[in-house]
């Protein structure tokens, strides 16, 4: 219900005076990845800076997603992945609680180890 435009908004208008708090709602098919890049670590031997782009495209705030790192090599062979929780990737616990809102477009970095040369690709989900 919460996720139901109608009926969502209704519930959060109704905490609001309540001053109650609703659970947030996940669904990542409304996260968008507008941007992304990977460069070498400027300070950290032997490990990499990914920087992606994303946007809430729900009509409501939701969690902040589990994010799959996958680096791949030329024959898209995965030769790492990882999978950062939003407390391994955000610092405030509160920005983490609040969730991303409705709409909000936010830049996210994260650091990981540098497999090699042989990585030359990499992909980027979330769950």
């Amino acid at each position: 219900m919460i996720a139901n435009p109608a009926t969502g908004n209704l519930l959060r208008q109704t905490c609001s005076v309540l001053h109650c708090r609703l659970p947030l709602v996940r669904d990542v098919h409304k996260l968008q990845l507008l941007a992304r890049d990977v460069q070498t670590h400027p300070s950290v031997p032997g490990a990499l800076l990914i920087s992606a782009t994303v946007r809430n495209n729900a009509a409501f705030a939701q969690p902040w997603p589990t994010v799959a790192i996958t680096l791949l090599d030329v024959n898209g062979k995965r030769l790492a992945m990882r999978r950062l929780r939003p407390y391994e990737y955000l610092g405030d616990r509160a920005e983490q609680q609040q969730g991303l809102a409705p709409g909000a477009t936010t830049a996210l970095v994260f650091e990981v180890d540098d497999p090699g040369q042989r990585a030359v690709t990499f992909s980027l989900d979330f769950e």
